[in-house]
């Protein structure tokens, strides 16, 4: 039986929404409401909307109606969720963004990538990458919301930065063109790829601004292409070089 949303449903949702938040410490996306939900069913509302449905309506209701959530800020495609816009929250929100920026990082490693490329042509890119790590972390390196793993990370750019951060923002375009060109790389590398190709991932992946260093919107396309060579190699590409090029470039192009 389908429930209506009624009064009594978005007080039980903001009274979820708030006992989460304070479990976790920081606001609520649908994706954490989601994962409350599978572990606790019985407190799942009978609902067809999703999660992401449900709290975006007790944070932006129809007209007449008030807000009973507040959202506090947006990472990737997931909204954060309070009971209220305080302060707080907002901290909390920040340090979390700042944590899982900082886990994508590790997940990238990109300093010992940079290690890869010096002695080779692109010498300058790892350097200029080593600086823009350190420029980008600098005042965040001993926060409390990073992992363990990071401080790792940090004594490798230490250790081997010789330049300083150029900041240089390449030429970017479109999403549409940098589509096409991982369509045309895929069908160019593999033209009998079967499976499909999410291209919605790949341009996610792509999607400048990548550093908090950088405002700029959209995709560089000799990033695209080291990507790309990462991603499907020809016999004679080298993807570990190719990759380590491609996280480099996070940190924006070099004067050759």
């Amino acid at each position: 039986m389908i429930i209506p949303y009624s009064e009594s449903q978005k007080a039980l949702l903001v009274e979820e929404v708030g006992q989460l938040s304070l479990e976790l410490n920081r606001p609520v996306s649908s994706k954490d409401l989601l994962a409350r939900w599978e572990a606790h069913p019985e407190s799942r509302p009978a609902l067809l909307q999703s999660p992401g449905q449900l709290l975006l309506k007790a944070a932006r209701p129809l007209k007449g109606d008030n807000p009973v959530l507040s959202q506090v800020g947006i990472i990737g495609n997931l909204a954060f969720y309070a009971d209220d816009d305080s302060p707080h929250w907002r901290e909390r929100f920040r340090l979390h963004e700042l944590r899982c920026r900082a886990l994508r990082h590790v997940q990238w490693n990109i300093p010992t990538q940079a290690l890869f490329l010096l002695s080779t042509n692109h010498e300058n890119l790892a350097l200029n990458a080593l600086a823009g790590f350190l420029a980008e972390w600098g005042k965040d390196k001993d926060s409390e919301a990073l992992p363990d793993d990071f401080a790792t990370l940090w004594e490798v750019a230490v250790a081997n930065v010789t330049h300083p951060f150029c900041g240089r923002c390449p030429v970017l375009v479109p999403r549409k063109a940098a589509a096409r060109m991982i369509l045309d790389e895929v069908e160019r590398r593999h033209p009998f790829f079967e499976g499909g190709l999410n291209i919605n991932r790949h341009l996610a992946r792509m999607v400048w601004p990548q550093s908090p260093l950088f405002s700029e919107e959209g995709y560089w396309l000799a990033q695209i292409e080291h990507y790309c060579t990462s991603m499907w190699p020809d016999d004679t590409d080298d993807p570990m070089i190719a990759k380590a090029v491609w996280l480099c470039k996070v940190y924006g192009d070099v004067k050759r």
